[in-house]
C-alpha cells in the first residue's frame, strides 16, 4: 500500500509471520513488485493482492534467476 494504515499493517505483519519478505511500497516506488516462491515475478502497477485500479498493468512471469537479481536489487536499496 502506498497510505500505510492499521488494517495494512496487520496484513504486513500476518505475511511475515509466515515466512513472507515483505518491504512496504514508498512514494518513490514507480511500481510494484512480488515474487513468489522465489520464482513467480507480478511487476507493475496492478497490485496482485489488492484491487486494480481501470489504468492498472502489470506483467506476471516465472524464472528463479530473474526474481533472484530482482530480490537481489531491493535487498540493496534496503541496505
Amino acid at each position: 500500500p502506498r497510505k500505510p494504515s492499521r488494517e495494512w499493517g496487520q496484513v504486513l505483519d500476518a505475511l511475515r509471520e509466515r515466512g513472507c519478505g515483505v518491504r512496504a511500497a514508498r512514494d518513490e516506488d514507480p511500481l510494484d513488485l512480488v515474487v513468489f516462491d522465489n520464482e513467480v515475478v507480478w511487476y507493475g502497477t496492478c497490485a496482485p493482492l489488492g484491487y486494480p485500479r481501470a489504468d492498472a498493468a502489470a506483467i506476471r512471469f516465472v524464472g528463479r534467476d530473474v526474481a533472484a537479481d530482482l530480490l537481489g536489487i531491493l535487498d540493496a536499496a534496503e541496505g
